[in-house]
């Protein structure tokens, strides 16, 4: 699989100071354009779901206080993700407040992941939670010969050239087709 993110070199020995259960990385794709867009994942990975329950917030508010506030361009606020990784499952109700939440940046949570993961695992999962590299796109032959099922009626009825629109004479076309087709299947049922 395809790793498109890349360790960014940024200094987070603060937040690892405050946060001791924590391990935390950056990743960033830069963009080749003339504005330099870049995106930018934050990793912050745990043990336990209940440092998760506990710290989640203030992780978030700390990363957004110190690092975006001070290091990120305008535009690039949009494209900033916070990625909490932990090894134990995460109560549902915590992940919904975690990635509903909308202060700052945009947050994702994968959970049960069993060990810490390495520098490139966690660029895998960033990878796949946000780009969503792991989808494998497969090319489709289209029949362009498909034709529906039509009832030997209806079938009839368009090859024998009525007008099939709402005007008085069409309607009417298609009323006098329909009574002869009637009394013909009639005669066939005798």
């Amino acid at each position: 699989m395809t790793n498109y993110f890349k360790q960014k070199n940024i200094d987070l020995d603060l937040l690892v100071s405050l946060f001791k259960a924590w391990s935390f990385s950056c990743f960033e794709i830069s963009s080749e354009r003339e504005n330099h867009q870049n995106l930018t994942v934050f990793c912050c990975q745990t043990q336990s779901s209940e440092n998760m329950q506990q710290e989640w917030m203030g992780i978030n508010s700390y990363i957004a206080a110190e690092y975006l506030c001070k290091n990120i361009y305008n535009i690039d606020l949009w494209n900033t993700y916070l990625l909490f990784v932990c090894a134990e499952k995460i109560p549902q109700h915590t992940q919904y407040e975690i990635e509903n939440n909308k202060f700052s940046m945009r947050k994702i949570v994968a959970d049960k992941q069993n060990r810490s993961l390495s520098v490139d695992e966690l660029s895998n999962v960033a990878s796949q939670k946000i780009l969503s590299s792991n989808i494998q796109l497969t090319e489709i032959e289209l029949n362009t010969e498909l034709k529906p099922n039509l009832s030997e009626i209806t079938a009839r009825l368009l090859e024998s050239g009525i007008g099939l629109g709402q005007s008085q004479s069409d309607r009417d076309s298609r009323e006098l087709w329909l009574s002869d087709e009637l009394g013909r299947l009639k005669t066939n049922e005798d």
